[in-house]
């Protein structure tokens, strides 16, 4: 190799600059050098904040890995379960369950004495020491409710086992912009999560140890939440204050006082926006979200003044 080629590019690119006695390639590479100046200018400039006007919620960073590995454990579950059976009080929960769904897949809330009799049959089965036989009953029930959806995306019409495991969820699904046509725009992990999130609501074992998600499945069903549909009215905006509420209790990482502040920009409400991304910036001077934050917030300022 020889010693030019060892020269690194901008060893190479100021080597020209280098004045030679009695010609004119003293002004050699001068051009280099004012390309390279406003190059710096023009990254210097496009690194300044500018108002721009929020465009999306920022979404909690899920591990896939995590859910893929949760999801191969329940997978292994549920088969072992399917062989060796469920005991009749566990099944009895499982029956709770889909009456409970039933219940529900019109969209008005579950009843209490349908939840009453799920909470009823989950005592009666903890008592009998069978929580290893209940995380078998989550594990099929999950699988079913999946083989369920993908039956929904054939042919556009829930099936018996996706009322009953899913309750509203075809509901919830279009009035979240889940759904492009029947087809449903969640990946199998997402699904899965979703489903366990729901079943360990509904039982009370959220908080138990054997049953309790992962924080990354609850990151998940939280951005499954803030994925915004198309054009998200009023009513999706201000609902979404409560599930970034609920999500930075869970992930002290996520940025939720810029969450609050797109949600109040997008509501009209500009002072309120602007106390939150100043809220953000005194928290994260640098970070991934700081020059949005400082744009969107140039941005508020304007509407606000605008108003006046």
């Amino acid at each position: 190799m020889t010693g030019k080629s060892r020269l690194s590019a901008f060893q190479r690119m100021f080597s020209a600059v280098k004045l030679k006695q009695g010609n004119t390639s003293q002004f050699q590479g001068i051009g280099v050098v004012g390309f390279v100046v406003g190059l710096a200018v023009v990254s210097e400039a496009l690194g300044a904040p500018r108002a721009t006007k929020p465009d999306f919620l920022p979404l909690p960073a899920v591990d896939r890995a995590v859910l893929r590995r949760v999801k191969a454990q329940s997978d292994e579950r549920s088969q072992k379960a399917r062989a060796n059976g469920l005991s009749y009080d566990v099944r009895a929960v499982g029956e709770a369950i889909r009456r409970c769904g039933a219940a529900t897949a019109d969209g008005n809330g579950v009843p209490d004495n349908v939840i009453g009799e799920v909470v009823m049959t989950v005592r009666m089965a903890r008592e009998k020491g069978n929580d290893r036989g209940l995380s078998g009953l989550l594990s099929v029930q999950t699988d079913l409710f999946l083989e369920a959806t993908h039956a929904f995306e054939k042919t556009g019409k829930p099936s018996i086992d996706l009322v009953e495991l899913g309750g509203d969820f075809v509901a919830i699904a279009g009035q979240n912009g889940w759904l492009d046509g029947r087809s449903i725009v969640l990946d199998d992990d997402e699904r899965a999560a979703l489903f366990r999130m729901r079943w360990t609501e509904l039982t009370g074992l959220r908080k138990e140890a054997l049953f309790a998600p992962t924080l990354d499945e609850y990151r998940a069903y939280y951005a499954l939440h803030l994925r915004q549909p198309r054009r998200p009215n009023r009513e999706w905006n201000e609902r979404a204050f409560s599930v970034v509420r609920a999500l930075e209790k869970r992930d002290s990482s996520y940025p939720a006082s810029f969450a609050r502040g797109v949600l109040y920009f997008r509501l009209g409400r500009f002072g309120e926006a602007t106390n939150a991304f100043r809220a953000h910036l005194a928290a994260h001077p640098d970070g991934p979200w700081t020059l949005r934050a400082k744009n969107h917030l140039l941005a508020a300022l304007a509407e606000g003044a605008g108003e006046d």
